[in-house]
């Protein structure tokens, strides 16, 4: 292939160019009401996830986490619940290099497949609205801060 990578390697620099350029132009497009825009991004994940029927919050939120993780979506995946407030520590993540370009363009983060996930299971399941306080990243980590509504 070009430039002595794979046709894989390429394809997944594309999506991540893709990925990077699709953020730009809708923060272009509404500026900081951008994140309570893109709440739904990644969503459909929580479709492959079994087993999350009987399981009470703080259970499901971590059935999640670990489902990232078995998905090599992330390294490392963790949550903390300290009502109201939800925080998700995400390592080594397959958008990380989305994330990286969208800082270097100056733009603040405001959308986190991952941490969306847990939201629709917090919404569909428990009924409980959120909202995105922020996201924190730092050193290939990130630190997400949810509030709950209950």
């Amino acid at each position: 292939m070009s430039a002595g990578k794979s046709g894989e390697e390429i394809f997944n620099s594309f999506v991540k160019h893709i990925l990077s350029g699709l953020i730009k132009v809708v923060y272009d497009g509404f500026g900081g009401a951008s994140r309570c825009r893109c709440y739904l991004v990644g969503r459909e994940l929580i479709n492959y996830i079994t087993g999350l029927e009987n399981l009470g919050m703080a259970e499901a939120i971590k059935k999640v986490m670990s489902f990232i993780k078995e998905a090599r979506i992330v390294d490392e995946a963790d949550a903390f619940i300290s009502e109201p407030i939800l925080e998700l520590y995400f390592r080594n993540c397959k958008f990380s290099e989305v994330a990286d370009e969208i800082i270097r363009s100056k733009i603040p983060l405001f959308v986190c497949p991952c941490t969306n996930v847990c939201l629709g299971l917090l919404e569909d399941k428990f009924g409980i609205d959120t909202e995105l306080i922020s996201i924190e990243r730092k050193d290939n980590s990130c630190k997400v801060r949810v509030y709950l509504f209950k």
